[in-house]
């Protein structure tokens, strides 16, 4: 009777660990860490794919756009539109222009 109950206990141990150690990197994907040290919980499904962020600026009439690395739930990217390159600043959850900056005329 001893040796199932302990081997129950073990096999409970070890699809607890597995489970841990597979729902881990999972929920790590969604917490982002900010600029001042709080933790907040981005939902991937509600933000934009890089792709529709290039659709949503390229809609607003700017070309060749090249984005930077998204920080929480904004994106940096820089794109030419007419004769002046721009830096842009984009929140890809909410779909939204946060700031549009000339840079620089265009080459």
């Amino acid at each position: 009777m001893t040796f199932r109950w302990s081997r129950a206990v073990m096999l409970g141990a070890v699809v607890a660990t597995i489970c841990g150690a597979v729902a881990g990197p999972a929920e790590a994907q969604l917490i982002r860490r900010s600029r001042d040290g709080n933790t907040l919980l981005i939902d991937p499904i509600r933000c934009q794919t890089d792709y529709q962020v290039r659709q949503a600026i390229a809609a607003q009439g700017f070309t060749h756009i090249f984005l930077n690395a998204p920080i929480e739930d904004r994106i940096r990217a820089r794109a030419t539109r007419g004769k002046t390159v721009y830096q842009i600043d984009y929140n890809r959850c909410r779909g939204r222009f946060i700031d549009v900056q000339p840079l620089r005329p265009a080459d």
